[in-house]
């Protein structure tokens, strides 16, 4: 099993935190944690995203796309603000995974 470089990975989070001291200036901070859309939008937003992951997974056509696809969904269907909150640290894990695979590809 290949490990990830720590150093990279920090370097990775540390940008992250500079991204987000930006959005914190140009959207302010603190924000509204619910959503701001209409909640009848979420459960077709999930559909969706679910939908294309299952056929890219079926179709052994794996990609760094469906699986935040399918993290995403899983936000967008999730209520309980505790859940959500873990499904978007999933949403993060995949984000960085993507981001420190395309640094290390070259």
């Amino acid at each position: 099993m290949a490990y990830r470089d720590p150093d990279a990975a920090q370097e990775l989070l540390d940008e992250v935190r500079r991204e987000m001291d930006r959005q914190d200036r140009k959207w302010g901070w603190p924000r509204p944690t619910a959503f701001l859309v209409d909640d009848d939008i979420m459960p077709s937003l999930f559909r969706q995203c679910e939908t294309s992951a299952r056929w890219l997974f079926a179709h052994n056509r794996p990609c760094w796309m469906a699986i935040l696809g399918e993290e995403i969904g899983e936000v967008a269907r999730e209520a309980d603000p505790q859940a959500r909150r873990k499904e978007l640290v999933q949403v993060a894990a995949v984000a960085l995974s993507w981001a420190q695979a395309i640094e290390e590809d070259g």
